[in-house]
């Protein structure tokens, strides 16, 4: 879209794009060699503001254009429209990601400055487009309800004999669902995020963008933000999930996770293969683990083998003073890759064995994804220790690495054209997640595509634009 300004200047960008979508903008009509400095900011879900400047030169035509234009920063290369959203960060003292709504764009203010002249204009980065959420109900009391009620912290409940906008919440976990306001069966997804705290809403939008239902799951809601969490109250919102009226039955649910998210994903599909297929796990632990924040209490409850965790006290005193109090003392964040690693090493091999999640036990296939500069664990080494274990089964599994990248980059919960933030907030405290930023930008754009096209392939449907 060709935008006139006062000046001479023209900023031709398109007004509303995918957040998926590359963001070209074309500044023409400057002096050529003329720096051309463009700045970006976007307020979150959170009311946070992000920034980036980043600053050109005019090619001898007197044009910039951020998908054939380097940056005088070098901070990428080759050009790319994406990398000033990537740089985006937060002001000074504030370390969380930026936070989308699954029912709002994201609205970035452009500003455009040469010598002599300046411009603004606004675009909006869309989620999700023509769905809708379903609304939580407590109207309907399920003929099963006097089972749930001996569940500790049983599930929100998704009944087949109610329609899409009638879901019955027993008071535990927080959960949001989301599907196009078309007729017809969908494959449903449920997604479950690492354990920073909040219900991973956008990324439930985005994949309801794409045809499912799409259930997002805050795990830690029913423990008040702690550990232990009731596995086996998840299993029973995904027998509801998939009993509701909305649901293709004809598949198996489908389970996407990234970190502790990811581990609970594979721990729930081995223990339910008959109600789990396609899974889609980024940075996953291979091994059941336990809470650093807790002092070593095991993470899930109720889930097969769940209780046959490694022991992180035997990580010895000395590391866990400078992995976590000193960082407490100084204000620095949590470096956890050292600590579970000596946790690991200080077992003997069957105890890392009998802790291992039987992955074997899957239905599939699996999508495994491993950043290689993981600063939580060793999500490469851990992602070949899944797929070998799996093979053995012959449960389908592919194994993806991002270069550079840092812990959890996966669509749906980081998106192509979104700020990277190398740190995040969990169990209390600031947690780095390591990565180059534009490395973790660009593993977001291949993860986006490769899961679109794993989720269509797995439940045999075509492929999305």
């Amino acid at each position: 879209m060709k935008r006139p300004t006062i000046g001479c200047m023209f900023i031709d960008v398109s007004p509303v794009t995918s957040i998926h979508q590359p963001l070209p903008i074309v500044i023409s009509e400057v002096d050529p060699g003329a720096r051309v400095e463009i700045s970006f900011e976007a307020v979150d879900a959170h009311g946070e503001s992000f920034t980036a400047v980043e600053g050109f030169t005019a090619s001898t035509e007197g044009v910039v254009s951020t998908d054939v234009t380097l940056p005088e920063s070098a901070h990428w290369t080759p050009a790319d429209s994406l990398g000033p959203l990537w740089t985006m960060s937060p002001g000074k003292g504030h370390n969380r990601p930026f936070a989308f709504s699954a029912s709002s764009p994201m609205l970035i203010q452009l500003k455009v400055r040469t010598p002599g002249e300046g411009q603004a204009t606004k675009v909006q980065r869309v989620v999700a487009r023509g769905i809708v959420e379903v609304p939580v109900s407590t109207r309907y009391t399920d003929p099963k309800a006097d089972d749930y009620a001996r569940i500790k912290g049983s599930a929100d409940i998704f009944s087949s004999s109610h329609p899409v906008d009638e879901i019955v919440d027993t008071g535990s976990f927080a959960a949001r669902a989301y599907a196009d306001d078309a007729d017809g069966l969908l494959p449903a997804v449920v997604v479950f995020d690492d354990f920073t705290g909040g219900c991973p809403s956008a990324a439930a939008a985005a994949l309801a963008d794409l045809g499912f239902l799409a259930v997002a799951v805050d795990v830690l809601s029913a423990s008040g933000g702690r550990t232990p969490v009731d596995g086996h109250a998840l299993e029973v919102l995904l027998e509801a999930v998939a009993s509701h009226g909305k649901v293709d039955d004809s598949v198996h649910l489908g389970l996407v996770g990234r970190g502790r998210g990811a581990e609970l994903a594979l721990m729930l599909a081995a223990a339910r293969p008959d109600l789990v297929g396609p899974v889609v796990a980024h940075s996953p632990s291979d091994v059941v683990t336990a809470s650093p924040r807790d002092g070593g209490e095991v993470t899930f409850t109720g889930i097969d083998g769940a209780s046959d965790h490694l022991d992180p006290k035997k990580a010895g005193k000395k590391l866990s003073w400078s992995t976590f109090t000193k960082a407490a003392l100084t204000g620095k964040p949590w470096y956890l890759k050292p600590w579970y690693e000596a946790v690991r090493e200080a077992h003997p091999d069957e105890a890392v064995v009998k802790a291992s999640i039987p992955v074997d036990r899957c239905r599939g296939p699996l999508l495994v994804t491993a950043p290689t500069d993981d600063r939580v664990w060793d999500s490469v080494g851990m992602a070949r220790h899944l797929q070998q274990r799996a093979s053995k089964a012959d449960v389908e599994t592919y194994v993806c690495e991002y270069p550079g990248a840092g812990h959890g980059v996966g669509f749906p919960f980081t998106f192509a054209g979104a700020p990277v933030t190398p740190v995040v907030v969990g169990y209390g405290h600031t947690v780095e997640l390591g990565g180059d930023r534009i490395a973790t930008g660009r593993a977001a754009r291949e993860s986006t595509e490769q899961v679109v096209s794993f989720l269509s392939s797995a439940f045999g449907i075509g492929d999305y634009a």
